[in-house]
């Protein structure tokens, strides 16, 4: 009986080999990100003799310029992912809302 048991082990161990499905990252060529520059900022120029209303004027001026290079930003980055929901950048909020 303990034959027939340990023949019985022994060839349950020597079956096939199971072929399991692996999966194994590729290195795929990815063009070179572009590079960024910042653009000349009018609160560069800011000085204290700078009156109240042009300070203000130039850090208006700054936040729209801002908030267009953070756009092309984030269109350039979203380039390089792919559309899985995993990596979707979603929208900033929009006016607060």
């Amino acid at each position: 009986m303990k034959r027939a048991a340990m023949l019985l082990c022994l060839l349950a161990a020597c079956q096939a080999p199971r072929v399991l499905p692996v999966e194994v990252p590729v290195a795929v060529p990815c063009p070179e990100p572009p590079v960024l520059f910042w653009p000349d900022l009018p609160t560069a120029h800011i000085t204290p003799a700078t009156p109240d209303g042009e300070v203000a004027k130039a850090w208006a001026v700054s936040k729209v310029i801002l908030e267009g290079r953070l756009a092309e930003a984030l269109a350039l980055l979203n380039g390089y992912r792919t559309a899985s929901p995993r990596t979707v950048i979603p929208k900033p909020n929009q006016g607060g809302k």
